[in-house]
């Protein structure tokens, strides 16, 4: 079930304290999406924003991937949040795994983000190399 901006009225947005997070935050507060801003600080540049409609602190996905989740599907109950926004690599790894997406889908939550496999390729520094020499092209190191 696709949805549009306009059907989610609450979405969450991990690692809310980066700067990449203030632009998705602005985009959608303008919109008059309410935004739930995870992150494991206090005090960070998208937290500040006033789009930020919760402020949540949660300790970051890869010291316990499983128990992040568990906060994660919490704050969707309680909020009826329908749209995770990963921000930073930590989170876009942990969400684009084909388990965790099939659990959050039962939820009836989307993450608009590549699969894993796609993901690992763009962040894996080496398998980039390997792709850009197979078509001819050199990188520097």
């Amino acid at each position: 079930m696709q949805k549009t901006m306009k059907q989610s009225k609450v979405v969450i947005i991990t690692e809310a304290h980066l700067r990449t997070a203030l632009y998705v935050l602005r985009s959608l507060g303008r919109k008059g999406i309410k935004a739930i801003c995870v992150s494991e600080y206090e005090k960070g540049i998208g937290l500040s924003s006033k789009y930020c409609w919760r402020r949540i602190r949660l300790p970051p996905p890869q010291k316990d991937p499983e128990d992040y989740l568990q906060k994660i599907e919490s704050l969707i109950s309680k909020y009826g949040a329908s749209i995770i926004f990963p921000i930073h690599e930590n989170s876009l790894i942990l969400f684009s795994q084909p388990k965790v997406r099939e659990r959050l889908e039962r939820l009836n939550v989307e993450i608009p983000i590549p699969d894993y496999s796609s993901l690992q390729k763009v962040i894996d520094k080496y398998e980039i190399i390997k792709i850009a020499s197979s078509i001819g092209i050199t990188l520097m190191i």
